[in-house]
């Protein structure tokens, strides 16, 4: 667990009450648990059960294999479905991830790249 990540998210919550609501699970919750793990190094050993749900389907989709959301961003496909509009359905590495974050643009190293080309032409 990357803990820059992890604190950018706690004074940035407003990605984990998204999550949260997605998930409708509780964000308040969910925001204290994220202020623990950081406080604790990011262990998760030691969580109980309930926060051991809100760890894997509201944390850990922050921070671990976040997908790109592609050029256009999430896109709704003829059925309905939500998806995004990347080329290569791929995911942000990790080492990419915060400053996604901070850019507030989630895109892999493609789109980004392809976006920065299509900024320059």
């Amino acid at each position: 667990m990357d803990l820059k990540i992890l604190e950018f998210l706690t004074v940035n919550d407003h990605y984990i009450t998204v999550e949260a609501n997605n998930n409708h699970l509780n964000d308040d919750a969910a925001k204290e648990l994220a202020q623990l793990l950081l406080n604790n190094g990011g262990d998760i050993s030691h969580l109980n059960v309930n926060q051991q749900i809100h760890y894997h389907r509201i944390l850990q989709p922050l921070l671990e294999f976040v997908s790109c959301e592609g050029l256009q961003g999430m896109v709704k496909t003829y059925n309905g479905e939500i998806q995004s509009s990347c080329s290569t359905s791929s995911i942000i590495y990790n080492e990419d991830l915060l400053f996604n974050y901070h850019d507030d643009n989630l895109l892999c190293q493609i789109c980004r790249y392809d976006s920065h080309k299509f900024s320059i032409a």
